[in-house]
Formats: C-alpha cells, structure tokens, sequence
C-alpha cells in the first residue's frame, strides 16, 4: 500500500491503526474454535483462505512490527506513538511491539549483510553466506521476520541504492507493507517503477524487460524533442516562458501509454488525499480556518532562462551546465508564486 496523503492529514496515525488491526486480529485467534474458544474472526476474515486461517493458527503472524524513517524524524515518531496511547513500559507479546529505525541504519546495515542486487533491482536481497556473515545477520532487523513494515519517504526508494536493497529485502520479510510519502521527488518514469518494486507490487517485480523498454523509450524522446529544438528553437522557449504554442512533447507521447500501465498497476493500492477532501460524513478533514489564495505572475530574469534553455539543450546529464551559486542563490530567496491569506 502507498499513502501519498498531503502534509497533516494523519500518515501517522493510519500507520499505527494498520498495525492495532493487525494485532488486535492476531489477539481473536486466541478465541476462535481452532484454538478452544468460542468465537470467530470478523467480517470478511471469518470466511477468510485458508492459508489466512491456517497462518493465525499456528502462531506466524504474530510478529513484530518495523517503522522506517529519516533520522531527523527518529524522536517525532517515538513521541507520536506514545502520544496514541499504544505504548506501555512492560513486556509485551511480538505483534504488539514496534521497532523504529531510521533510513541511514537500514542501508548500511543491509550494506554489511545483504548481497548487492544493484544489477537485478527487481530481485530480493538475501543474506551473505557464512558463519559471522550469518550470526551479524541475526542480530538485525533482516535476521528476523515482521508484521507490518511501514516504510517513511518512501520516494527515497527511486534510484536503486542501498536504501533501496535494503527497504526491498525487508518488504520481502513482512506480511503487510506501507509506503508513505507526502511529498514525493520523482524526475523520470523509472522512480515510480523502483517504488514498485520496493513495496513488492507484482508487476513492478516482473516485468523487467518491459521497465527496459520504458526507458529506452524515454530516451528515443528525449533524442526526437532535441532535434525539434535544433530546428525550432523558439519552440522550447515559448513554453518555458507560458507562452501559447503547439509544441507537443515527443517525451510525452512516447511515454503515454507506459503512465497509463503504471496507473492501472498502482490502482486499488494508493491512498491519496489532500486539504480539499473530506471524511465519510462529508466534513474537511483539515480544520484549519478557510484561506484565500493570491497568486503573483513573475517573469524570471534573462539568465535564468537561459540557464533552464542551457540545460534542456545538453545531450548528456553529465555535461550540463551547473546554476552558478549566485543564482541558485537568488533562486532559492526569490518570492513564492502564491501567497496565502487566512480569514478571521
């Protein structure tokens, strides 16, 4: 599952309420007539498969659970899980207890005892072979198997790195996956493939040849757009600039259908919501006081366009050109485009 919601809608807390569902079904196996009581799972699990029943039943679903987030964000969860009502300083069964860990400890730890699957992204990570490779992998979050594994930032998952071998070879120990990101970074079709593969969503795993052939479609429009650019220059300006054209972006044609695949293949598993919606009652979720939005054309200066045209007309990421640090000063302090006015 990917939540996408925006900044304040409750990430958070959905991701503790994932793991008290899952706990708390963990706890009515215990009164379920397999085990010598004499009640039943809830609702669709009471008629659930068999390998549902069968798993609560002999115990291997009652694991802990793991929460991976960013170091500055280490203190902020463990305070927010506290502040739920869910933490108690006593001894508690394993599908009650929460590990927090942080991205820097996932990647390096995996770095030590995980095989590099740099070359096969699509594939699972698995232990290094030996004795002390194998006693250090006991002792980490990849020597052990998980409940629900709740991944932060997730959009970190776009390049295949350490972060990204080690987020996949613990998705592939859990038996639920949630990924979170509110505010995703993502330049290419390519970072969404990753965080496919990352939450483990088939066919992001299984269809390598077909992410091959997405990026070399890419690439072919990349390739068509520059020769437009060669023999129409203005073409490209007149759309930085907001300018009315027809220019259509070979890019976007050639990666239409490819977006298309993707969106099919995320459906159903993608929660996404923001300050506009609102809850099953029909109220906002947000409470905050109504605003009025003001929004301020700007022109950019000359060298900034010609710093953006500099940089579309390179061939190779490589041999861009770098923003001098005058103006990526200046334009990273120029005023924002929108402003906001809350009411009384």
């Amino acid at each position: 599952m990917l939540n996408m919601d925006a900044v304040g809608l409750g990430k958070t807390l959905q991701a503790v309420g994932a793991i008290a569902v899952y706990a708390w079904l963990v706890n009515l196996t215990m009164t379920i007539p397999e085990q010598g009581g004499e009640g039943q799972l809830p609702g669709m699990f009471a008629n659930s498969t068999e390998w549902w029943l069968t798993a609560l039943n002999n115990g291997t679903l009652a694991r802990p659970h793991i929460i991976v987030v960013p170091v500055s964000l280490v203190d902020q969860i463990v305070v927010e899980l506290h502040s739920v009502g869910g933490v108690r300083p006593v001894e508690q069964p394993p599908h009650k207890r929460i590990m927090v860990v942080s991205h820097p400890t996932l990647g390096n730890t995996g770095k030590v005892v995980l095989t590099n699957t740099h070359n096969t992204p699509s594939k699972v990570p698995e232990l290094r072979m030996g004795v002390q490779a194998e006693q250090q992998a006991a002792q980490t979050v990849f020597g052990r198997q998980w409940g629900v594994a709740v991944i932060d930032e997730i959009h970190q998952c776009r390049n295949v790195g350490q972060f990204f071998m080690g987020v996949t070879a613990l998705t592939s120990m859990s038996i639920g996956v949630l990924g979170m990101s509110a505010t995703p970074v993502s330049s290419k079709a390519m970072d969404l493939w990753n965080i496919g593969r990352a939450l483990r969503i088939n066919f992001f795993i299984s269809n390598d040849a077909e992410a091959r052939d997405m990026n070399r479609a890419q690439t072919r429009g990349l390739r068509k757009d520059r020769k437009k650019r060669a023999v129409d220059p203005e073409s490209v300006t007149n759309v930085l600039r907001g300018a009315d054209t027809d220019m259509v972006s070979e890019v976007s044609k050639e990666m239409a259908p490819y977006v298309a695949q993707m969106r099919d293949h995320f459906s159903g598993l993608v929660i996404r919501r923001t300050i506009a919606s609102v809850d099953w009652e029909g109220k906002p979720l947000l409470t905050l006081r109504p605003y009025t939005e003001h929004i301020f054309t700007m022109r950019l200066y000359q060298h900034e366009y010609d710093a953006l045209e500099a940089l579309l007309a390179c061939d190779a990421p490589a041999a861009c050109p770098r923003l001098s640090p005058a103006i990526s000063f200046q334009s990273a302090n120029r005023p924002s485009l929108s402003d906001f006015e809350y009411g009384a």
